[in-house]
């Protein structure tokens, strides 16, 4: 049996949206922007065992600043939620929901090579579950021994470009990352022990330092990352089309 621990990063301050309050805590159309991932999560969770016997759902990790840690529990009262503070970077609030995944796997007595953990970033409320289902098919052809990421495919011309030299990057081989991503619990003790880097901007570029096998699982354009204040508006438009609602009737 394997088991699916999910890490949703809600650390972020605000800075670059601009606004009084960080943007997870923001409403986009009638729900919070961390909701849409809490709920695509919780919706999921609930049909995993329709599709695959061998994964079992356990808990989801909500790492948020400090400050926001009240307003996160209060705005969040789920029963499968767990609040914890992050860390100064990303990289530092990842490690922060790994530990508490390792703790919770110790007290229960599970085996950590038996751990599957989603990395998500709130800012990206828009995924699908087919996406999640087709990366537990690849964890379990894999036997969970993978680091994999979400992406998409690049669709505009790529270019490497100074004042005196213009290359044309190859398309067909450029990818978006998007997350979730997922990490095997067989490197969970790697990750943990490792001291952050600059260079470590998410999952993917911590396991390529290290030499461990990469897979990309496409994911749909529309995984956008609210960044930018214009960003909301976006996604208020995105979120109104039926295959993007989160099913409200699974609470």
């Amino acid at each position: 049996m394997m088991h699916i621990f999910v890490i949703l990063l809600a650390g972020g301050t605000g800075s670059r949206t601009k606004t009084d309050l960080p943007k997870q805590f923001i409403k986009i159309n009638d729900k919070y922007l961390a909701e849409y991932s809490i709920l695509r999560f919780r919706n999921w969770f609930k049909t995993i065992n329709r599709e695959f016997s061998m994964f079992l759902p356990e808990k989801m990790i909500f790492v948020c600043h400090k400050d926001y840690l009240d307003l996160s529990k209060s705005l969040f009262p789920y029963d499968d939620l767990i609040f914890t503070v992050g860390g100064e970077t990303r990289h530092d609030s990842t490690k922060e929901g790994l530990k508490m995944i390792k703790k919770i796997a110790l007290e229960k007595q599970i085996s950590l090579e038996n751990l599957v953990i989603f990395i998500h970033d709130v800012a990206r409320p828009i995924f699908l579950t087919k996406e999640l289902n087709e990366v537990l098919k690849v964890v379990f052809h894999r036997n969970n021994q993978t680091c994999l990421s979400l992406a998409s495919p690049v669709v505009e011309t790529i270019v490497n470009y100074n004042k005196k030299h213009l290359e044309a990057l190859k398309r067909n081989e450029l990818f978006a990352i998007k997350t979730p991503q997922i990490l095997s619990g067989k490197y969970l003790n790697l990750f943990l022990e490792q001291p952050t880097k600059e260079t470590y901007t998410d999952l993917i570029t911590w396991a390529s330092d290290f030499g461990i096998e990469i897979e990309l699982i496409e994911s749909i354009q529309e995984n956008i990352k609210i960044t930018y204040p214009k960003d909301f508006d976006f996604a208020k438009i995105l979120l109104e089309y039926p295959e993007f609602f989160v099913d409200n009737e699974i609470q």
